[in-house]
């Protein structure tokens, strides 16, 4: 047995979203295989996620101030199977299932079975209990070893009491060195430092687009393949990170028919030495004008002046937990406070290759999201890439109503695309 599991800062911003918030968040992976693949082959693998870190509850601490925890008691869905007709369209589905994330099901795996032949698999789990590469992680060891997570202890009245004390110290701490370089600080490093606090908020809220949309609209979502020989060739002396960059931005600017400028958040993992389920930070990085985005180059010298995104200057991002939800968005943005948001996942993990998958997608999706909502964001698009051998792959969600469904963002995106020399096939 573990000790008691805490949420992180990210964790309680996602848990938030899913008990009244906002608009809950759910990560999905999906694998293409071109067998059929029957819940026979999958029940080592099902029982492994079912003991494994991915079903873990959220309980509400007892003391004002500690931080809730997690739990392991939570239900489990079972393994479903259907038949599929078009790939992507199931997939959407898929992740507008029901989870809790204090009592469960907090995932769900699903089975489709492809018309024409093969099957495409479905994993979809809270935000609030794992960001994309742990997901990703959890699924890898199901399929190649019996994973079984230790029970996480269950806190005591004096645990909570003792985390409220810890925490308010740590936050009290934080802000009182921040007020304290506010006022000894001789002017102009004062003005400097007050700059640097509000650019550490990311991009001021702006209004969202307020286009008349149907109200059945919901937000289109695409997945393409594009060959890595060809990918490489036209990052060039850039990094994955950078051409994503370029394609969103290029994506955005065709969209809204302006060139900029635009703010894209892009995830980093900052794992070592974390706390919680969702171990990311996000970067918010500037993009002046076509300029800045002509090429991976041009954008990787944006990437290195990008602004965390977070609590002010050097108060604790702690401070998010003692907080209401109204304050903490005040000091932290949604991610729809950006124009685009990039996440780089890598390389598919190797446990996924038992399977015998041609192809892996992760994303993220707000299944509950309607135009109303939409509309009050900013962000016109998203997108999660991750690489096999000879494969990037590239998930890309437009939570834009202006976008009206998956085949203007597919001509949006081949568009973009083959004007960097790029050829997609899709999903």
């Amino acid at each position: 047995m573990t000790g008691v599991r805490r949420l992180g800062v990210v964790d309680e911003i996602f848990y938030r979203e899913h008990t009244g918030g906002g608009t809950p968040v759910v990560m999905q992976g999906l694998a293409r295989v071109p067998h059929r693949v029957t819940p026979e082959d999958l029940a080592d693998a099902y029982a492994s996620l079912a003991g494994g870190p991915l079903s873990s509850g959220i309980s509400r601490s007892r003391v004002p101030l500690a931080r809730n925890w997690f739990h392991r008691d939570v239900i489990v869905s079972p393994l479903l199977v259907d038949d599929v007709a078009n790939v992507v369209t199931w997939a959407d589905d898929c992740a507008r299932t029901p989870l809790d994330v204090e009592k469960g099901p907090v995932w769900e795996l699903r089975i489709g079975h492809v018309a024409g032949g093969g099957s495409i698999l479905s994993l979809v789990c809270a935000h609030a209990v794992a960001d994309g590469m742990s997901m990703l992680a959890a699924a890898a060891d199901a399929l190649t070893s019996e994973t079984r997570a230790p029970a996480i202890r269950t806190p005591t009245a004096g645990d909570d009491l003792r985390d409220a004390v810890t925490l308010a110290r740590l936050v009290v701490g934080g802000v009182t060195r921040t007020a304290r370089q506010l006022i000894r600080a001789p002017r102009a490093q004062r003005t400097q430092l007050v700059a640097e606090m509000r650019a550490s908020r990311g991009s001021t809220q702006t209004a969202g687009n307020t286009t008349a949309v149907d109200p059945t609209w919901r937000e289109a979502t695409t997945v393409i393949d594009i060959d890595a020989v060809a990918w490489d060739r036209a990052t060039g002396a850039g990094s994955d990170a950078d051409l994503a960059v370029v394609l969103i931005a290029d994506l955005v600017t065709r969209v809204r028919g302006e060139p900029g400028p635009l703010d894209v958040f892009v995830p980093r993992v900052a794992r070592a030495g974390g706390v919680g389920a969702n171990a990311v930070s996000t970067d918010a990085v500037r993009l002046r004008g076509p300029e800045d985005w002509a090429d991976p180059t041009a954008v990787h010298g944006c990437m290195l002046a990008g602004q965390s995104v977070g609590a002010p200057a050097d108060v604790p991002p702690e401070i998010l937990q003692l907080i209401g939800p109204r304050l903490s968005r005040r000091l932290v943005p949604e991610p729809g406070a950006a124009d685009a948001m990039v996440s780089i996942l890598g390389d598919v993990p190797a446990g996924l290759s038992s399977l015998g998958a041609d192809g892996v997608a992760v994303r993220a999706m707000r299944p509950s999201s309607t135009p109303a909502h939409a509309s009050a964001r900013r962000t016109t698009a998203d997108m999660w890439l991750i690489r096999s051998a000879d494969t990037v792959t590239l998930s890309v969600v437009a939570p834009d109503v202006t976008i009206r469904d998956r085949g203007v963002l597919d001509g949006l995106l081949a568009g973009v695309c083959a004007a960097r020399g790029l050829t997609v096939r899709r999903w």
